[in-house]
């Protein structure tokens, strides 16, 4: 893996907090915690074999919070092809109750739009 310079060079304002990482081809990103919900995301963490190996990713509800939060139009596209991909697989009281814990609950309103 190495670490994404450029990415880190129009991101200044999350060094410290967040690093990207490339694996052949692959965007891997590294947070730490900024408030309760990233704290809460880490009980939460599923483990998941993948080629052979295991590792531990977030639950659908947390990939998508995270992507409100950040609110860019990519990650609104990110969250509502998560939404339209898995729609029954989602605990929507805890995306509302998250959701209006952040004050995101009108970003997250308008992913979950049919």
């Amino acid at each position: 893996m190495e670490i994404d310079e450029l990415w880190q060079q129009w991101n200044p304002l999350l060094r410290g907090s967040q690093a990207r990482l490339q694996y052949r081809g692959v965007s891997i990103d590294l947070l730490l915690p900024r408030d309760q919900h990233d704290q809460a995301i880490f009980r939460r963490l599923r483990k998941k074999r993948v080629a052979g190996r295991y590792y531990w990713v977030v639950s659908l509800e947390d990939f998508i919070l995270q992507k409100v939060k950040v609110g860019r139009p990519r990650d609104f596209e990110d969250a509502v092809s998560v939404i339209a991909r898995f729609p029954e697989m989602l605990d929507r009281k805890y995306l509302e109750r998250w959701a209006d814990r952040l004050g995101v609950i009108a970003e997250l309103d308008y992913v979950m739009r049919p």
